[in-house]
């Protein structure tokens, strides 16, 4: 479904982010980049048979950004193309959050945008909506609220309706075709 990197030399607060996003994120791998590529991630991700590679960008040690790519195979070659930007206002990572639990091994997803009121949160939910329509589901294990506001808030529950994970406050994002 989705490798989880970082940029280079990632701060302390990025690792965590990126911890948090791939324990919510069914099948999901996170990996240290270190002084890979991003060819060298897509490699990785496509001998994984994963879909898409999220790269968490910084600024100032915060995490500023998320990058999706697609990676595209066809007879044993693939491409890789920019598939979305997300500029991010805020996290609350998940040890900051005291009401947030963990989830384990997650297989389903589901994403509620009932409260959607703008054209940034209808975007973002059809971006999520596109890059996990194969792990959709009625009762899912992970659901993710999007809250319009001063930016669009993204949330986390289990099926049992406890928070998990991270807080995200989304700005912009972009999807390219």
């Amino acid at each position: 479904m989705l490798l989880i990197s970082t940029s280079h030399r990632p701060s302390q607060r990025t690792r965590s982010f990126t911890k948090d996003l791939a324990s919510l994120i069914p099948y999901s791998a996170r990996i240290t980049r270190g002084k890979m590529r991003l060819s060298d991630l897509a490699a990785e991700a496509y001998r994984r048979g994963l879909q898409y590679i999220l790269i968490v960008c910084e600024s100032r040690g915060n995490p500023s950004q998320l990058l999706v790519y697609r990676i595209e195979a066809s007879t044993g070659l693939f491409q890789v193309s920019r598939y979305a930007v997300i500029k991010l206002k805020g996290v609350r990572l998940s040890r900051e959050n005291p009401l947030s639990t963990r989830v384990y091994n997650p297989r389903s997803i589901g994403i509620d945008y009932e409260n959607c009121t703008t054209d940034l949160c209808f975007t973002l939910a059809d971006l999520l909506l596109a890059i996990f329509f194969k792990v959709l589901g009625n009762q899912p294990d992970v659901k993710v609220v999007l809250e319009d506001g001063e930016a669009v808030t993204m949330r986390f529950y289990s099926s049992v309706n406890r928070q998990v994970g991270p807080l995200i406050k989304v700005r912009e994002v972009t999807v390219y075709k």
